[in-house]
């Protein structure tokens, strides 16, 4: 944000860095809830730790596994996602 790299702030030091440049940074939660019955989402994880957390989420939205995929480049994460989720 503004030439920061989001791995080098908090959430809170990048929402309020982000407030401060005009524009309101969106979560995983926020775009979960929007686009729920409109699309299709591929949620592409960059970083392993995540991948219960995101699976709940979509869970408890009333996401579908037809209507969702998670990926990433993270042998981890993916081994994670089969074990939470194997269908």
């Amino acid at each position: 944000i503004d030439g920061v790299p989001l791995s080098a702030m908090t959430a809170g030091a990048a929402v309020a860095r982000a407030e401060r440049l005009g524009y309101r940074l969106p979560f995983v939660a926020d775009v979960v809830r929007r686009a729920r019955g409109r699309l299709r989402l591929d949620v592409e994880l960059k970083e392993t730790g995540h991948e219960a957390a995101v699976l709940r989420l979509l869970r408890e939205d009333g996401w579908t596994t037809e209507r969702f995929v998670v990926t990433s480049f993270e042998p981890r994460a993916l081994a994670a996602i089969r074990h939470e989720q194997p269908e």
